[in-house]
C-alpha cells in the first residue's frame, strides 16, 4: 500500500507523462517533505513548460526555497468576515 507522499509522486509521473494543458493541483505536494516537495515542484517546471498548472496550497507559512510559480493568486478569508450560512 502507498503512502500519500508515495501517491503524490506517482500522480506527478503520470502527469509528466500525460503532458497535459492544463493540470490542477489540489495540495498536490502536501505529503512530501521539504526536499521533495521542491524535487517535485523542479520536475514540473522542467517537463511541463507549456502546461498551465493551478496550484491550491493550504500552506500557511511561506516557503524556504524559490516557488516554481510565476503568477500567484492569494485568497484570504477577513478576520470579522462571517461564514456563509
Amino acid at each position: 500500500k502507498l503512502s500519500g507522499g508515495e501517491k503524490q509522486r506517482v500522480a506527478i509521473i503520470a502527469a509528466v507523462i500525460a503532458q497535459p494543458n492544463v493540470l490542477f493541483m489540489d495540495e498536490g505536494t502536501n505529503g512530501l517533505d521539504f526536499e521533495n516537495e521542491e524535487n517535485a515542484q523542479q520536475v514540473l517546471k522542467k517537463y511541463l513548460p507549456n502546461t498551465t498548472i493551478a496550484v491550491i496550497d493550504h500552506h500557511a507559512e511561506p516557503k524556504k526555497f524559490k516557488p516554481f510559480y510565476d503568477t500567484k493568486l492569494e485568497i484570504k478569508k477577513l478576520a470579522n468576515e462571517k461564514e456563509p450560512a
